[in-house]
């Protein structure tokens, strides 16, 4: 289960002797997933029992149903848990899950809604990294909620300068059948795209 910590990544995390360098971290392992709810303690563990049969650094979270905004350091596997969440209720929610071995390599841990969360990782003393995991607006949101996202996600990219970003997450897509001309999109899918 989770234990609380105060919501200060560095005294939480691992010496600086004790991070990684860039040469470790090259094959540094990235996922994201939606949960669809670990608002209780017993889910969290359900992940982390599947997440042990995986090769992982960090994996981005979605829909945590968590409430307000907590770091943990994990009592059992010592791995670094933060989750943003609304404050009135179990809905939306993001954050990630940090392995106990890079934990000392994060340099920042932040949110700008239930929607929006990024982390700051060092990859050397040269080069950073910033995550962000997103979970988007559905296209039945208002207007005004899916342009607040992205302004939300324009801001951050502009806030805090690193070498390198990613935007990881559920961008609520559906992505379907490749048109003519587009290179990234296979031929075969289900239903039709949304905007």
């Amino acid at each position: 289960p989770a234990g609380n910590v105060p919501s200060n990544a560095s005294s939480h995390c691992p010496s600086k002797s004790q991070s990684w360098t860039l040469n470790k971290l090259s094959n540094m392992k990235i996922y994201t997933y939606n949960v669809r709810g670990i608002a209780e303690d017993h889910r969290l563990d359900q992940l982390l029992m599947e997440l042990n049969n995986i090769d992982w650094h960090i994996v981005g979270i979605s829909e945590t149903h968590r409430k307000g905004e907590n770091l943990l350091k994990l009592k059992v596997s010592n791995h670094l848990f933060y989750h943003k969440g609304r404050e009135d209720k179990k809905r939306s929610g993001v954050g990630f899950l940090v392995n106990k071995n890079i934990a000392g390599n994060i340099i920042r841990f932040d949110s700008i809604s239930d929607r929006i969360a990024w982390i700051v990782v060092r990859l050397s003393k040269r080069y950073t990294l910033k995550i962000i995991q997103d979970y988007a607006p559905t296209s039945k949101s208002s207007d005004q909620e899916i342009e607040e996202f992205y302004d939300d996600i324009s801001k951050i990219m502009d806030r805090e300068k690193t070498n390198y970003t990613m935007i990881i997450g559920d961008l609520n897509a559906k992505v379907c059948k490749g048109k003519p001309g587009e290179a990234s999109v296979g031929r075969y899918s289900i239903g039709q795209r949304n905007e």
